[in-house]
């Protein structure tokens, strides 16, 4: 990460600061990017990836999804010990939940020409995310 993409860039040509957007992939990363990594590159327009996360980091792990084409979903694992866990996406890209079935399996979704991270969620953690998202 640069300086200029999070606080903006002055001058005769002015770049906006990306911290709305960047603030949420930190914490993704930072809280749910642990454990072992399972690709899914199987679509030239959509690819996604998953962490499964680690025991010893409550609700970690986390599901990412790309397109830069229509919008997309792609069938991902994390686990069948999530099964029944709600999901939502950390970036607020998309403003569904959903519910991991009973394989550890769901079809993750993303806007076309965008990113979502899917993460368990936890009540506390959303009062956290909602909380950074009313100070930016």
């Amino acid at each position: 990460m640069f300086y200029g993409d999070y606080y903006g860039i002055g001058g005769e040509n002015p770049i906006p600061s990306k911290q709305a957007a960047i603030d949420p992939l930190l914490a993704a990363r930072y809280d749910h990017a642990y454990g072992d990594q399972i690709d899914y590159f199987d679509h030239p327009n959509t690819i996604g990836w998953v962490r499964c996360g680690v025991a010893e980091i409550p609700h970690s792990g986390c599901a990412i999804i790309i397109g830069n084409g229509e919008n997309g979903e792609k069938r991902m694992c994390v686990g069948k010990e999530r099964a029944g866990q709600t999901w939502y996406d950390i970036t607020g890209n998309q403003e569904q939940t959903f519910t991991i079935e009973e394989d550890g399996c769901a079809n993750f979704t993303v806007k076309g020409g965008s990113v979502s991270v899917w993460v368990e969620q936890v009540q506390d953690q959303e009062s956290d995310d909602q909380k950074q998202e009313s100070q930016a």
